[in-house]
């Protein structure tokens, strides 16, 4: 394998890995926001989990989301 096929597999890595680090950070966000509107749309947590519980995972979801997104971003600069 020379050099300049290994530079664009490594390139190639790179923006699969930026897209995907994008892409899971949406669907965490969108997990986050689903977990915090769960009562809206019916579904009932407090059986299993408490409320301060939902809203800590909620926002935890959210925050790595959004740490996610980051870290796809950042590969591109």
């Amino acid at each position: 394998m020379n050099i300049k096929e290994r530079n664009r597999q490594n390139k190639a890595y790179v923006q699969f890995r930026m897209i995907f680090d994008i892409a899971m950070g949406l669907l965490y966000i969108a997990c986050g926001v689903l977990v915090m509107m769960a009562k809206k749309f019916g579904i009932d947590f407090s059986v299993v989990i408490s409320r301060t519980f939902m809203w800590s995972l909620a926002i935890l979801l959210i925050l790595y989301g959004l740490f996610r997104i980051f870290r796809g971003i950042k590969h591109i600069f």
